[in-house]
């Protein structure tokens, strides 16, 4: 399987996640394509000394509208 055929699956399965991690993943680490083995993915994430979702959390969370908290930018008062 690919990452362009996981990262279809994301989307249709509904796993935003998923979806930000690849995007991460190629956009701004330039680590993966979308022809590459979607393994690669797997092999990352079972990585010893790499906590890929502690990296892309930051990006994760930009994605979906929200600070690393969880609380959502939109929806905070000002100056709170």
């Amino acid at each position: 399987m690919t990452v362009r055929e996981l990262y279809n699956q994301a989307i249709i399965g509904n796993y935003p996640s998923l979806v930000h991690l690849i995007e991460w993943l190629i956009h701004e680490k330039r680590f993966l394509t979308m022809d590459r083995d979607a393994r690669n993915i797997e092999y990352l994430m079972n990585h010893p000394t790499k906590n890929i979702w502690s990296e892309a959390s930051p990006y994760i969370a930009k994605r979906k509208g929200l600070t690393i908290n969880g609380t959502s930018k939109t929806n905070s008062a000002p100056g709170a």
